[in-house]
């Protein structure tokens, strides 16, 4: 039976352009699972509604994004999955192993400009900027798993390519 490389990755790396590029990945979107929006939030893009707070906290998570991920791993060869300590110590009491994908500490300024691009609004920006480097101190810090470094504006998809990761384009 196949089973998925789970890859736990930090905002930027290049999830969404990846699944959306190879039909045999899978950008798991965790927001979708954390959150219970309103109508009217449900129209935005995925970008638009990390930053509002016109959103409940789901009850079932995260419980419900780890099932998620199960259900899928029969399904791709690779799914990426968000970055946050909560999710990555479900999986390690699950014993689903994965990687974990994150910029150099150096890369903070490409991170901004990425997180501009994509749509992020000023006050995500505002606050990812204050936590950035300790995201990724944290992320460097974090056992149990293979790390992913990437450099300056090294993607992910970079990575995967240099490394030889099979991927099927749609």
């Amino acid at each position: 039976m196949k089973k998925a490389v789970i890859i736990s990755a930090h905002p930027g790396v290049g999830k969404t352009m990846l699944a959306q590029k190879y039909r045999n990945v899978l950008d798991l979107e965790s927001s979708n699972y954390a959150w219970i929006y309103s109508e009217d939030s449900k129209k935005l893009s995925e970008e638009q509604r990390k930053a509002i707070d016109d959103r409940e906290p789901n009850p079932e998570w995260p419980q419900n994004y780890i099932k998620a991920i199960r259900e899928n791993m029969p399904k791709y060869d690779y799914i990426l999955i968000m970055s946050s300590p909560l999710v990555l110590n479900c999986l390690d009491d699950e014993k689903i192993s994965y990687l974990l994908a994150f910029p150099s500490i150096d890369s903070e300024a490409v991170y901004m400009k990425r997180y501009r691009e994509r749509g992020n609004n000023a006050r995500w920006l505002g606050r990812f900027r204050k936590v950035f480097k300790t995201y990724v101190r944290q992320k460097q810090r974090r056992k149990n798993c293979e790390k992913i470094v990437l450099h300056g504006d090294e993607t992910l998809e970079d990575y995967f390519v240099r490394n030889g990761f099979r991927l099927v384009e749609k």
